[in-house]
């Protein structure tokens, strides 16, 4: 974690990812870019693919170092 990153703007960023999921539209497929032990590559999710893989990332990105940051991550 960037010891320069405040609360503020990891709530600003977790809102960005929110927005994201908020405007996804069903039938729809979304480029994604998957890095893995294979390699980097483009995959397409279904809206609830994306929406999946964006609220992991704003649950163990965001969420989880404003925890750390205000002292309540798990012991």
């Amino acid at each position: 974690m960037n010891e320069e990153t405040s609360v503020k703007e990891l709530l600003n960023d977790l809102c960005d990812v929110l927005g994201e999921i908020a405007l996804l539209e069903e039938g729809k497929t979304y480029e994604a870019k998957v890095t893995d032990c294979f390699g980097t590559r483009i995959v397409n999710e279904s809206a609830i693919e994306r929406a999946r893989s964006l609220s992991n990332i704003a649950l163990e990105s965001y969420v989880m170092q404003i925890q750390e940051i205000l002292g309540y991550e798990d012991k």
